[in-house]
């Protein structure tokens, strides 16, 4: 007697049912329920991913906007379809798989859509970033569909999307010693265009806030005499500064304005050792960041890595 392989196999998931389905039917309805559920899964590493561009990359610092924001990192309705499961104790497979699509389809059109103040910037590390976590996603894919019977199936692809932030995790993970090597070679090559601009005027700028609308003041003011380069949008990382000087800094430039912001003591540090300023400015010391901060004292003493960093005189 012949076995009965319980592999999930596409082409003949579905057999006819007495529901008269038609012969082509039940195969589109499983590729529109995992399409519906790829597109959320796309959207929701988006996003996930955006947020670690957010915290500078550090898995550290993700983590802990995890833990302040557990409704954004897993929103609960992302169980949702675990409901349509639910139904294959009772019901047919191609029922669970019609409950399934709806459901995919309510979670699409229900995505937050509120503008994003910072939005997110399609470097080559997010791209990089993305394309090995379609890698990842793609290998967890065929295993399941190698070896995974129905409800296993449909409840890991459950489990993976509402488990995005870990995969995020892992893939930045995963590509942390590639970055690595990227970033020093660019923050080595950043340094050697500083170095051969002898005459280059540099000012760094930072504070608690007020550091964008003063740099845009001060760079105006100053373009009326220099040929004036400032630190685009809110390029004021270490990575984002490097990336200002190896597209945008050209030799006929006089000064440089750069925008300088800390989430942790040293970052104001690490800025300075790469672009040396001899002038800086300090708007304010307040209170945002306190949660990564904890005292107002460690607010100050990493807004004075600036001031210690101008050469006397």
């Amino acid at each position: 007697m012949a076995k009965t392989s319980k592999t999930l196999k596409m082409p003949t998931l579905f057999k006819k049912k007495k529901e008269m389905w038609g012969p082509t039917v039940p195969d589109l309805m499983l590729g529109l329920s995992l399409a519906a559920n790829l597109i959320y899964t796309a959207w929701k590493v988006r996003t996930q991913v955006h947020m670690l561009q957010q915290n500078s990359y550090r898995n550290e610092r993700y983590l802990n906007w995890m833990r302040k924001n557990p409704g954004r990192a897993f929103p609960p309705k992302d169980l949702l379809p675990f409901a349509a499961l639910l139904t294959l104790f009772w019901s047919s497979l191609n029922l669970a798989v019609l409950i399934w699509l709806l459901i995919y389809v309510y979670l699409l059109v229900t995505v937050d859509k509120t503008p994003e103040k910072k939005k997110l910037v399609y470097t080559f590390r997010v791209k990089r970033l993305l394309a090995l976590l379609a890698v990842v996603f793609l290998v967890w894919l065929l295993f399941l569909v190698s070896y995974a019977g129905p409800a296993v199936f449909f409840a890991a692809l459950v489990l993976t999307n509402a488990a995005a932030p870990f995969w995020v995790l892992l893939g930045n993970t995963l590509i942390r010693p590639v970055e690595i090597a990227v970033q020093d070679w660019y923050y080595r090559d950043a340094r050697r265009k500083l170095a051969g601009m002898k005459g280059l005027k540099v000012i760094g700028l930072t504070g608690s806030y007020g550091k964008t609308s003063t740099k845009h003041i001060l760079a105006k003011i100053l373009a009326a005499k220099y040929n004036v380069l400032m630190t685009p949008e809110s390029y004021n990382t270490t990575m984002g500064v490097v990336r200002t000087i190896r597209e945008m800094l050209k030799a006929t430039h006089e000064v440089f304005v750069v925008e300088m912001g800390a989430m942790q003591r040293g970052d104001i540090k690490e800025l300075c050792d790469l672009v040396a300023p001899q002038y800086g400015v300090l708007t304010a010391i307040g209170e945002q960041y306190l949660e990564t901060f904890k005292t107002l004292a460690n607010i100050a003493q990493t807004k004075f890595e600036l001031v210690e960093a101008i050469p006397e005189g």
